[in-house]
């Protein structure tokens, strides 16, 4: 379990950061 959370800490990261770049895509 306390891999699983801090996978998913992780992705939430990188998602907000690959938001970011989308967003400067646009």
């Amino acid at each position: 379990g306390s891999l699983f959370r801090l996978l998913q800490r992780n992705t939430a990261k990188l998602d907000w950061r690959r938001r970011i770049h989308m967003a400067m895509d646009i």
